[in-house]
């Protein structure tokens, strides 16, 4: 028998374990789970956008761990104004402008072309008002908080000016026909030989902002800000037409008006090196605008001096929404005084603003010479700025 046993030992031992084996792998088969095996670092992951899907064969394989949980951190921009020693926190800048001033419908008269005899064909040209640079000047004061890197500025911008346009009529045969003041007023009935405008235009703004400068990348920097702006724009145009018997006529249009309201901008730095750096801001407002006076007041002459037409008009009161956006690119340089006591910037930029539907001068579309009142048009265009913008600031 102990022979037997000895013989049958070896078959026995190896069905114990095929037995085994096949009972553990339908256990855990059954019961969801992976079998055993030993530990071995688990082969890298392919990078994909989080959140990444599901990868885990083996729930609580410890050969194979949980994909990491990524950590959403809130960003935070670190603060990148002008840092002085023991600073009083206060920033005062000024301003040399050289702008020049724009607007739609402004031209003086038609210009009848010799040539242009015949009653079916009209050729000639317009002359245009002959805008130019003026210059002007900003003034402005800012202050340092102590809250997250926090600033604020006032600012004032004076520009005013005044330009003007005239022509006149080469032979008998050229005619100027007039653009500007009613047809009562204008319509000559002889040929009109002379004529001359003058355009003033008063513009004052003051700007508040809140914003605050930081750094987006290593030498780039963001100040974005919230704004109120108010304005106050002014203008009068006149024209004066002569006819060939001397008769003539004086037109003047005038034009009154303040606005309020919120305004947002975005100034940005590109740091070059050595303390030079590209900018470029840009802003944009939409004003609650109320015209005070829209008038006109103009007459017609007889070479005598006898008044022969005349035409009053007023409107008050108009109040409306007037939307503005300003550009402006340039470069600058800067650097601390006196052991970071101080700190000094020189910049200079060349910058494109729009006031859209600004023009309030009536443009008369009706071609009679009576006195009834014409039909116009109203707004007449936009008013446009653009030129240099020299700045001197002091941090301190």
């Amino acid at each position: 028998m102990l022979n037997v046993l000895t013989k049958k030992m070896p078959w026995l031992v190896a069905s114990l374990f095929v037995a085994t084996a096949i009972f553990g792998k339908t256990t855990a088969q059954n019961q969801g789970g992976c079998p055993p095996k030993p530990c071995q670092p688990c082969p890298p992951k392919p990078s994909c956008p989080q959140p990444c899907p599901p990868t885990q064969v083996c729930p609580g394989d410890p050969c194979c761990p949980a994909w990491p949980t990524p950590l959403l951190n809130a960003a935070y921009n670190y603060p990148a104004r002008i840092q002085t020693r023991c600073p009083w926190d206060v920033t005062v800048d000024a301003s040399f402008i050289y702008w020049q001033a724009l607007q739609d419908n402004m031209e003086l008269c038609f210009v009848t072309d010799p040539r242009s005899v015949s009653t079916i064909f009209l050729n000639g040209s317009y002359v245009n008002e002959d805008f130019k640079y003026k210059p002007g000047f900003k003034v402005g004061i800012g202050m340092n908080y102590s809250l997250d890197g926090w600033d604020s500025q006032a600012v004032y911008t004076w520009f005013h000016g005044t330009v003007s346009q005239h022509s006149s009529a080469d032979n008998v045969t050229q005619d100027l026909r007039p653009l500007i003041g009613h047809p009562a007023v204008t319509g000559f009935s002889t040929t009109i030989v002379s004529a001359k405008e003058h355009w003033r235009l008063k513009m004052d703004l003051v700007d508040l902002d809140l914003g605050r400068t930081y750094y987006v990348g290593t030498r780039l920097m963001f100040r974005p800000a919230v704004a109120a702006r108010a304005a106050w724009i002014r203008q009068k145009l006149s024209a004066a037409y002569t006819d060939s018997t001397g008769a003539f006529a004086d037109v003047g249009q005038h034009s009154t008006s303040w606005a309020i309201g919120p305004r947002a901008t975005l100034n940005s730095q590109w740091v070059i090196g050595a303390g030079f750096r590209l900018y470029g801001n840009g802003g944009a407002d939409v004003l609650y605008t109320r015209y005070t006076g829209l008038r006109e007041n103009s007459n017609q002459f007889a070479a005598t001096g006898v008044l022969n037409h005349a035409v009053r008009t007023n409107q008050t009161k108009l109040g409306t929404l007037r939307s503005h956006m300003d550009l402006e690119l340039g470069f600058g340089w800067g650097m601390y005084l006196d052991c970071n006591n101080w700190y000094i910037d020189l910049a200079a930029g060349y910058g494109f603003q729009v006031f859209y539907d600004q023009n309030m001068f009536r443009r008369y579309v009706e071609s009679g010479t009576g006195a009834a009142s014409a039909n116009s048009l109203v707004p007449g265009g936009n008013l446009y700025v653009h030129g240099l913008t020299a700045t001197a600031t002091l941090d301190f």
